[in-house]
């Protein structure tokens, strides 16, 4: 046993008592060699669990909290030996808690604890078996029977009818897609047959049948069927009849079918790989996998530039016009509702034309509802267009990942295997980011948002589902036993933020949609007599709802209402105030001069730029409208205003930057400074160790460019670092600003009057595309700042938890403000909580969740249609705001707005009645280990009063 020699802190023998100990989430595998386990201890009252430990805060998160004795009649009631807690092993979190203190805490006094352990200890005494189970794995191999039945022994080359099945599933579905859905073949008359409204309602009752047909499998035990080819046809059956019915609502998703293309490439792979298994080799299966791919995305590219440049259909004037004239039959069956007719693209859609859009008789309800038919049409047979395009990129992208899988993944190499789990988080991190700059960039009027989120949901799928079948539970937690990133996102998995964000993205559907259908299938399974348990679900599902139960629901709930209410501050309120403010701007500068301008747009840049919450994209898209048309305004040429507009942005990024830096420099003694910026964490003390390096390296400046702005630029202040030299790394910036500039400067051109379909239709395509460029560029800066902050955590992960002398104040902090918590989470218990309490919570979590689903998927019927380049003084029925602000909201928004406030309102009614609550106990303990009276282990109970142990029970109980 290798415990810590310095600094220990011996706890004494706690004694019997323990009453159920039980696994939580671990691997499915559940082998002996199995190196972490989550495990639930929950304690009987007046009893202990029985486990002594010793504590060293400054060691590893593997040697900071050794067990040192396990009472008899504890732990070792495990339901198998290797679900047991055996002295030796470390604890790496209890309820989610990783600092010691607050560990110690959970330990004791709560009832009921969710242990992350790393099985470091002995198990020779737990089977017969002992040289077998003392058996140890060197750093850089791993044993083959602990990582799953991927013999590369057994395994034998790939038969010719097997590489044929791959290539069949590399390049048919995308080759289908080109032919049945791009305008090289038949495309626009497959959009047109499908046009017609009839069909979006045929598609949502097929999607609805599917769901209904895939409930049912569910309920009669599909999952337990033998007939192994009856099993895969109804599965096969169910999800192709869903993608069927969207492909059906092409009209409203017009990108579902490539979506659904590319999603069949990597599930039919996925199917052929896990019907292989072991009897091939992987590196095989991956290196033809990866030509298949490579193949099908040059043959279509090869179509589509021969369609091109052969068969003269170079995007122009020409082109879009024959786009036009094919996509008459699904102009036609765009029907306006009020026209009592279809759309006519010469007098409803073309900009030149002095169409119904320019007559002021029109509503703003018909115009906006002609605006988006025409917008719709054009979205179509532009996708059409380009649809080789895009399946070619999606199998080239496909391509690279297998051929990373060729080279870097291999499950007997632990530093390897170690190294695909860190690349397989970054490519999470990736698809997250991506998903946040998309939705910072739906803001800009142009519909980009829905297609990219598009393929970024189908990628996070495939990687989960890759993820789980080619790697497996059991080699991951081999890994995690050296990876501290690791470890912290066990942590986090499993953390009351993990379980609210769970929530909040599956609107609170999903945990009682699926304890419905168990229910369905409990009953169906006591029909036949198979029924395991006599209770309402099943065993799976009682042992879920039993989880569930020990789950601690009121910091859930209340967790829950903090993100909706930080993404109303970001999304909603933050982001449309700041369009709305930097349009009233534009207005206001229109008829002052150039410099004034920019004067006045470089303070208020400024000013904006220090507060957190407001996102740079809107405000370099702002200059490049308001600056760049002042610039041209003037006689500068086009180029020249933009590279004006561009200067102005990046003078306002250093300014901003350089006073940030100002306020680490000058206040960054301040303990609550150092404790925002998060100085004592690992995260941002491996940002300190990056820029503290010599010089400016590649790592240095991707901290500086796609790192957190302000925590960021406050830390180089606390450091001391050159400002010259921080100013300087962060130049890089300009590669992310101007392409927003860019865009700004397209979006404003054209005449400034209030017509929406003023702009060209070019000069809408580049602002879109200097739009996704800025995306992309945002992305690989935030990656690439991820990937060496990682890295950092990585390779010095134990040095960097260390304690800092320097640090001692936010670690005093921390400690007092522990007390607090524990007092705050035992007052805030369900179970303690009265019928009043726990109505407020409740309602106030419904309210939000409500507000959530309604502010995310009906924007447009909340909120007028408006975005930077819009007009206040402009009629609503133009786009803009009838002269007055409050026009934004519409009569449904501020219902909205009046449910959201109510849910607010009574969050914060919530937390103040829980705050006296927990300054309640916090006076308790506080009168409870003052010299005069010794401290005095307690219990809260429903009352609020404190139920003791020991001699002075009865008399303390007496004065409380």
């Amino acid at each position: 046993l290798k415990t810590p020699q310095v600094g220990l802190r011996p706890s004494p023998v706690v004694g019997p008592g323990l009453v159920m100990m039980s696994p939580r989430d671990t691997a499915d595998a559940g082998e002996d060699d199995q190196e972490t386990m989550c495990v639930q201890l929950i304690r009987a009252p007046g009893k202990k669990f029985g486990i002594a430990y010793r504590v060293n805060e400054q060691a590893c998160p593997q040697e900071r909290f050794i067990v040192t004795a396990i009472a008899l009649q504890g732990a070792y009631e495990a339901p198998s030996t290797s679900q047991a807690i055996c002295a030796g092993d470390a604890l790496l979190s209890v309820n989610a808690k990783t600092d010691p203190i607050e560990m110690l805490h959970e330990l004791r006094e709560s009832n009921t604890v969710d242990l992350v352990v790393f099985k470091s200890g002995p198990r020779w005494h737990l089977k017969d078996d002992i040289t077998g189970e003392m058996r140890a794995s060197t750093a850089g191999s791993l044993e083959e029977d602990d990582l799953g039945d991927d013999d590369d022994s057994a395994a034998k080359p790939l038969t010719w009818q097997q590489v044929i099945c791959i290539y069949v599933a590399c390049i048919v579905p995308p080759l289908l897609v080109v032919v049945i859905f791009s305008d090289v073949f038949i495309g626009l008359s497959v959009y047109g047959f499908f046009a017609p409204h009839a069909w979006v309602i045929y598609g949502d009752l097929v999607v609805v049948l599917a769901a209904l047909l895939a409930c049912m499998l569910y309920i009669v035990d599909w999952v337990e069927w033998t007939r192994q080819k009856l099993k895969t046809a109804t599965l096969v059956g169910v999800v192709e009849l869903l993608f069927f019915g969207f492909v059906m609502k092409v009209r409203k998703y017009p990108i579902a079918p490539l979506v659904i293309g590319a999603f069949h490439v990597p599930v039919m792979l996925g199917s052929l790989k896990y019907s292989l298994g072991a009897r091939v080799l992987r590196r095989n299966f991956y290196l033809v996998a990866t030509s298949g791919l490579f193949s099908a995305s040059f043959l279509i590219i090869v179509i589509w530039l021969g369609w091109i440049f052969i068969g003269g259909n170079e995007w122009g004037e020409e082109t879009r016009n024959r786009l036009i004239r094919d996509s008459k039959m699904i102009y036609d069956a765009t029907e306006i509702d009020s026209l009592e007719r279809g759309l006519n693209y010469a007098e409803d859609c073309d900009p030149a034309a002095s169409g119904h859009l320019h007559f002021p008789a029109l509503s703003s309800e018909v115009k906006d509802e002609i605006l988006k038919g025409c917008t719709q049409v054009a979205s179509i047979y532009v996708i059409a267009y380009n649809c080789p395009l895009v399946m070619s990129l999606c199998n080239f992208v496909m391509g690279l990942f297998c051929l990373g899988n060729v080279r870097w993944l291999d499950m007997h190499d632990s530093q390897k295997l170690a190294k695909t789990l860190k690349q397989f988080v970054l490519l999470l991190t990736v698809l997250a980011m991506g998903g946040y700059c998309a939705a910072s960039l739906s803001g800009a009027s142009m519909e980009l948002s829905t297609p990219i989120m598009s393929f970024l949901g189908a990628a996070f799928i495939c990687l989960s589902v890759w993820f789980y079948i080619e790697i497996g539970n059991q080699a991951v937690s081999i890994v995690v036993r050296g990876s501290p990133l690791m470890q912290q996102l066990m942590v986090f998995a499993s953390s009351d933020w993990a379980r609210a964000l769970f929530i909040m993205a599956t609107m609170g559907v999903v945990i009682p949609g699926f304890l419905l259908i168990n229910a369905g299938n409990q009953a169906f399974r006591k029909w036949r007599g198979t029924a395991t348990t006599d209770g309402f679900f099943t065993k799976a599902a009682s042992e879920v709802f039993d989880k569930l139960r020990d789950w601690n629901w009121v910091s859930i709930l209340s967790k829950l209402n903090i993100l909706v209410e930080a993404y109303f501050t970001f999304q909603v309120g933050v982001s449309k105030v700041t369009y709305v403010f930097l349009s009233y701007l534009n207005e206001q500068l229109a008829t002052l001069s150039l410099t004034v301008v920019i004067i006045t747009f470089f303070g208020i840049g400024f000013a904006m730029f220090l507060f957190p919450p407001v996102p740079g994209i809107p405000v370099y898209v702002c200059s490049g409208i308001i600056i760049s048309t002042r610039a041209e305004a003037k006689g500068m040429p086009f180029i020249l205003a933009i590279l004006v507009a561009e200067a102005v942005s990046f003078a306002d990024k250093l300014a901003a930057s350089s006073a940030q830096y100002l306020i680490g420099l000058y206040m960054g003694a301040s303990v609550s400074i150092q404790k925002l910026v998060g100085v004592d964490k690992v995260p941002m003390r491996s940002v300190e160790k990056i820029l503290l390096q010599k010089g400016l390296s590649l790592s240095k400046c991707a901290i500086l460019v796609g790192g957190p702005d302000w925590p960021t630029s406050v830390l180089c202040g606390i450091l001391k670092l050159n400002l010259f030299q921080v100013l300087w790394g962060t130049t890089p910036v300009v590669f992310t600003q101007l392409p927003c500039v860019v865009a700004g400067a397209f979006l404003a051109k054209g005449p400034q009057g209030c017509s929406s379909l003023e702009n060209s239709e070019g000069d809408s395509t580049i602002a879109s595309s200097a739009l996704i460029g800025s995306l992309a560029l945002q992305v690989a800066s935030m990656v690439l700042a991820s990937y060496y902050i990682t890295s950092e955590m990585e390779q010095h992960g134990a040095e960097l938890a260390k304690s800092r002398e320097e640090h001692k104040p936010i670690e005093e902090l921390t400690k007092k403000q522990a007390v607090k918590n524990e007092c705050y989470k035992r007052a805030t218990e369900w179970n303690a909580l009265d019928i009043v309490r726990r109505t407020i919570l409740a309602s106030s979590a419904v309210l939000m969740l409500g507000c959530f689903f309604v502010f995310l998927f009906f924007d447009s019927v909340l909120f007028e249609s408006f975005d930077i380049s819009g007009k206040i003084r402009c009629p609503i029925s133009d786009y803009g705001l009838d002269n007055n602000v409050f026009n934004l909201v519409k009569p449904l928004g501020i219902v909205a707005l009046i449910a959201f406030a109510i849910g607010v309102t009574l969050h914060l009614a919530f937390l103040r009645l829980a705050s006296n609550d927990a300054g309640i106990l916090l006076k308790q303990h506080i009168e409870a280990t003052t010299p005069e009276r010794p401290a005095l282990p307690y219990t809260r109970t429903r009352s609020m009063s404190l139920t003791l142990s020991g001699p002075q029970a009865q008399t303390q109980s007496a004065q409380t």
